[in-house]
């Protein structure tokens, strides 16, 4: 009797594997055959969640993709699903020199890579670049987003208000960062609808994700990126600004971008350091 039992356990054990096997093969035979998106199954998206992405993107696109040396078999344009860390990125293209770029991952978050290859022989390496994204429970002084550095971070109202001071948070927070950065946007020289008390105002907005990859951005923080000029004389000779109602896109290189959010009437800041295209 004891035995029979064992032995009808081991039964159901054994069909148990085979059904899992069976059916799990079945459904990879689907997805190869199919190309299905497994991220668009609920299941594998809550797992998948739960590392990080890196967008790899190039000028000209085609490159081969490695990751810490290993060849990903992909190539640009693509992404890569990876756990949280850091990671070398490297880009071959014949006629180019390599591109090598370290990043940062965090866990849900993505990162951005835009290479423009240069032709020839050798390699190009950039520095390493953390994610854009950060949180304003752990930042702190020094820290590195997006390739700049966190100078200062503070509630908005403890700096500008401070007999009304409030905890720093999403809606009360000013965050500085150091260091030059590339973006291409669309600007609008005292745009319609600016609270007149900011007098001449040019406002810069960035759509692209390439280019929003460049910039800090708080978690969850879901504002439209755009900033104005704290150097508006210069702004304007740069731009070539004449009257005022005057759009265009342009590609600039910025320095000192900072982030304000407060329950009034504040923008982000950038000082123009160069037009570099238009």
């Amino acid at each position: 009797m004891f035995k029979e039992i064992i032995s009808k356990k081991h039964r159901i054990f054994i069909w148990t594997i085979v059904i899992i096997l069976v059916v799990g093969g079945g459904l990879l035979t689907y997805v190869y055959i199919t190309g299905v998106d497994l991220e668009s199954v609920p299941v594998v998206n809550s797992f998948i969640s739960k590392k990080g992405t890196i967008v790899v993107n190039s000028d000209p696109v085609g490159a081969k993709i490695f990751l810490d040396d290993e060849d990903t078999e992909k190539t640009t344009i693509n992404t890569l699903k990876v756990k949280e860390g850091k990671y070398t990125i490297k880009l071959t293209k014949d006629g180019y020199k390599d591109y090598i770029k370290k990043v940062e991952v965090k866990k849900g978050e993505e990162v951005e890579i835009f290479a423009i290859l240069e032709e020839g022989k050798g390699t190009s390496e950039e520095v390493e670049v953390a994610s854009n994204i950060f949180d304003l429970d752990t930042a702190k002084e020094g820290d590195k987003v997006a390739g700049m550095v966190l100078v200062s971070i503070q509630s908005y109202s403890s700096k500008y208000n401070p007999q009304n001071s409030q905890p720093l948070s999403i809606n009360d927070v000013t965050a500085e960062f150091s260091g030059r950065v590339t973006v291409t946007g669309s600007y609008d020289y005292t745009a319609e609808g600016e609270p007149s008390m900011m007098g001449e105002f040019i406002r810069f907005d960035i759509t692209d994700s390439d280019f929003l990859a460049k910039l800090p951005q708080i978690k969850d923080d879901d504002m439209p990126v755009w900033f104005g000029f704290t150097n508006m004389s210069f702004a304007k000779e740069a731009l070539g600004l004449g009257n005022k109602g005057t759009t265009g896109t342009a590609t600039i290189i910025i320095d000192n971008y900072t982030i304000n959010r407060y329950p009034s009437e504040v923008f982000n800041s950038a000082a123009l350091i160069e037009v570099i295209g238009e």
